[in-house]
């Protein structure tokens, strides 16, 4: 509707094309959208048993405030804490670590 606004106005000569080049396509801010669940999957590569009950635990989403209270616990966390909230918090975010060992999944939901 903003857009329709502005090109009205271009074309009743109140603006000049400059103004309306800003208008419409500078002075836009991209918005992010918010999430606030995050869904995990861990796959132990050589433990099925315990991997079935970690995952039945996190069968349902969990929330980011839960997460970041872990994360902002865990002393040996390499990784600045305002960067991991602001992915887990866009949306469509995908993670997944694989090792040896294990496979990790983490999408916002």
């Amino acid at each position: 509707m903003k857009k329709i606004k502005i090109l009205k106005k271009l074309s009743k000569r109140k603006l000049s094309i400059e103004e309306t080049y800003q208008k419409l396509f500078i002075d836009q801010k991209y918005v992010k959208q918010k999430r606030s669940k995050v869904k995990i999957h861990i796959k132990i590569k050589e433990h099925r048993l315990i991997s079935f009950f970690i995952n039945f635990i996190f069968i349902f989403p969990i929330s980011i405030k839960r997460i970041s209270k872990i994360l902002k616990k865990n002393e040996n966390f390499e990784f600045d804490m305002t960067d991991i909230e602001e992915l887990l918090n866009c949306k469509g975010v995908s993670i997944e670590v694989i090792s040896d060992e294990a496979n990790i999944n983490i999408k916002t939901v």
